[in-house]
């Protein structure tokens, strides 16, 4: 993992919700912090290729096929939000680090010359990815402009 970037993105993430008290942030689900931060990870996905998705419950989705729409899918990933004056690394630094190991993998491969291995990878990013009902297929949810994840619109 490149922990410079690694580092740099936390600092970022970090940013939206910070209470002027070192090393904590408020971003509690559905207010603007939160919606700021969910822009910033989609239009940070979609700068680094990712296909940015959002279901209808409102989970950030950040879909890199690299084998086709058949392909076994890999969930990583956590929250944006935080709990009330939580720490900066409360449920954004699962997200982030999810992001970062899939950047090292892309990374690794490219310099040995290979192409990505069977499977998808995707980085979800709110709590309910972890309640989807049975079927439910986080890649194939309904694509949605960025822009319009802000001022707590959980889609």
């Amino acid at each position: 993992v490149d922990r410079p970037w690694l580092d740099a993105m936390m600092e970022e993430v970090s940013a939206f919700g910070a209470t002027g008290e070192p090393g904590a942030l408020n971003r509690m689900a559905a207010t603007t912090e939160h919606g700021k931060a969910r822009d910033w990870l989609c239009s940070l996905m979609e700068r680094r290729g990712y296909e940015v998705r959002v279901d209808p419950v409102g989970n950030v989705f950040g879909v890199l096929e690299t084998a086709g729409p058949d392909a076994p899918l890999v969930l990583v990933g956590s929250h944006l939000d935080s709990q009330p004056n939580g720490g900066r690394f409360d449920g954004a630094y699962g997200v982030v680090a999810a992001l970062a190991a899939i950047e090292a993998v892309r990374a690794h491969l490219d310099a040995r010359g290979e192409a990505p291995g069977e499977g998808r990878a995707a980085t979800p990013t709110h709590r309910q990815q972890h309640h989807a009902p049975p079927g439910h297929d986080p890649a194939g949810a309904h694509r949605r402009h960025a822009g319009r994840h802000h001022h707590g619109d959980r889609a």
